[in-house]
């Protein structure tokens, strides 16, 4: 058996030990126990133990974000009938629509359309200027320097030949007679000179030619006063250039034309 007192003694010391380490351990001291290079550790790794901490913490926070994401969209998945979610693929930026040019405004074509033969402007159907239909007097091709034009008064208006006097003359081109003779000459005509001051030759292709009608001067009583007058032609057809030569032996305008034609 042992010994009380000795049992006693042992514990006493033990508890004596204890003291002792206490108070060594716990007792403050003027002098720094640790070093700054010991401090600076620590603080080290208080911030990296932090710093880990703080991602163990938001990895664990993504984790459970995936995690409900996930568990919602079995749930949507369920509810359509369908066994897997659908993967959604990651979005592509939109690419912004090319703008279709505005075509900048342009002329319509139109086809042009040649004159029927009974047209206003005298063109026949073969190309020519047709002659059984009025030619306005100023429409030539090319006149000689005197003769001039001027605003007319007659029915329909327009322009006139004037200052016609000897030696004058003016140039239609391309007068389509067709397949059957003409045999008139008509002109609608003013003058303020008496009958027989001038005359009016018609002639074909050549300012020389042999004239085909001749029409003398006649008094309308003033230079817008008209009248339509008529003489015989030789009968000519076909296509031809017709010259209206002017003469007289006086030195003065003699007659005025707004138009011509030719007749059967």
């Amino acid at each position: 058996m042992s010994d009380p007192k000795e049992n006693e003694r042992q514990r006493q010391e033990r508890a004596d030990l204890v003291n002792a380490f206490t108070r060594t351990a716990w007792q403050p001291s003027s002098k720094p126990q640790v070093g700054p290079r010991v401090l600076a550790g620590g603080a080290a790794l208080v911030l990296v133990a932090g710093a880990a901490f703080g991602l163990g913490a938001m990895s664990s926070y993504r984790h459970k974000q995936a995690a409900s994401e996930r568990t919602r969209q079995l749930a949507l998945a369920a509810q359509n009938g369908r066994t897997t979610p659908p993967t959604q693929a990651p979005a592509s930026p939109t690419a912004s629509p090319t703008p279709t040019p505005t075509p900048s405004p342009s002329r319509r074509h139109v086809r042009s359309v040649r004159p029927a033969k009974n047209s206003r402007s005298g063109s026949s159907a073969r190309g020519g200027r047709d002659a059984y239909r009025p030619i306005q007097a100023e429409s030539f091709a090319r006149r000689s320097k005197h003769l001039s034009t001027e605003h007319s008064n007659d029915i329909g208006g327009g322009r006139n030949t004037a200052s016609s006097a000897n030696g004058d003359w003016a140039f239609y081109k391309r007068i389509d007679f067709g397949s059957t003779a003409a045999t008139r000459f008509y002109a609608r005509v003013a003058s303020d000179k008496d009958q027989g001051y001038g005359r009016v030759e018609v002639r074909l292709d050549h300012p020389g030619s042999t004239p085909i009608a001749t029409l003398y001067n006649i008094k309308t009583g003033g230079w817008q006063n008209w009248s339509t007058v008529s003489v015989g032609a030789n009968g000519l057809t076909g296509v031809h250039n017709v010259y209206l030569t002017f003469k007289s032996d006086q030195l003065w305008d003699f007659m005025n034309i707004n138009w011509f034609r030719f007749g059967h």
